[in-house]
């Protein structure tokens, strides 16, 4: 072997000066207030979607047992108005999630139900 350092012990040195707790400390420190408010609301936001759908199906008669299916969807469909960009994504999303949830055997009258609650973000970004 030469000289040099073994690439294991450089990978080594590299990681441990990446995750050395107090560099990680001070760089999470100062925006850890504003990530716990964001967290905070968005899991208020999460649960008031999941309140709205479960009084919807229960509204439509949907057996509890199957809840947790049209919860999955909805979901999904919640997530994907937040990752998107792009309105062309969305629409190709929510079409892919239709055709997923629909073969799965999940009523299609309910799904368009849903999706007249679910899908906020109907404006394309500037």
């Amino acid at each position: 072997m030469n000289s040099e350092e073994d690439w294991t012990d450089r990978g080594t040195k590299n990681y441990r000066s990446k995750t050395d707790w107090m560099v990680v400390r001070n760089k999470i420190y100062p925006v850890s207030e504003k990530m716990q408010l964001n967290n905070l609301q968005a899991g208020a936001n999460y649960q008031m979607m999941i309140n709205i759908v479960r009084a919807k199906l229960s509204q439509l008669g949907i057996n509890p047992e199957f809840m947790g299916f049209y919860f999955a969807y909805s979901e999904a469909l919640w997530k994907s108005q937040f990752k998107l960009a792009w309105m062309v994504d969305r629409i190709r999303e929510h079409a892919i999630l239709r055709d997923k949830w629909e073969k799965r055997g999940l009523d299609p009258k309910v799904l368009d139900e849903l999706d007249k609650i679910l899908i906020f973000n109907k404006v394309a970004p500037k």
